[in-house]
């Protein structure tokens, strides 16, 4: 009889641990800072629009459509940073090497570009890093590179 006790009173403790530990009603939400959502939701509408169109978009005009649940389109391709628009890279496709970068700061805040990947990845960059950041060239030169890779270099 006493084991029984002592095994019941081992589980009852468990349980009340494990309802402390893991089942609170409590939910702490995490949001990124206000800063960030503006270059999010362009990664956001640019995988949207290439998922409707088959295609991503070529121009701002085709982009705009998608940012409109967000809010004002206009405003939402404008850094909160720099005051300056994004620079978006229309016409950028993942061939499926790394995460090519859909927009960026032009000049950012204190050194740093926020930028935003195909992977809807916002972070910070530096300007060497910027410079520097291989999936940053534009489509036509990357097809260029292609070209040559594929030709032997001619």
């Amino acid at each position: 009889m006493r084991r029984w006790g002592r095994s019941i009173i081992c589980l009852a403790l468990f349980f009340m641990g494990a309802n402390q530990i893991g089942c609170s009603s409590k939910v702490n939400n995490v949001e990124p800072p206000k800063e960030w959502f503006n270059i999010i939701y362009v990664g956001t509408a640019f995988t949207e629009a290439e998922a409707k169109l088959g295609r991503v978009p070529k121009n701002a005009e085709e982009l705009k459509p998608f940012l409109q649940r967000f809010g004002n389109p206009d405003e939402l391709l404008i850094s909160p940073n720099d005051g300056l628009p994004f620079v978006v890279r229309y016409g950028v496709v993942n061939k499926g090497s790394g995460y090519p970068v859909i927009a960026y700061e032009q000049k950012g805040k204190d050194g740093k570009h926020q930028i935003i990947d195909t992977q809807l990845m916002p972070r910070k960059i530096t300007d060497e890093q910027l410079a520097a950041n291989k999936n940053l060239t534009s489509p036509a030169e990357a097809n260029k590179s292609d070209n040559k890779a594929d030709t032997g270099g001619k």
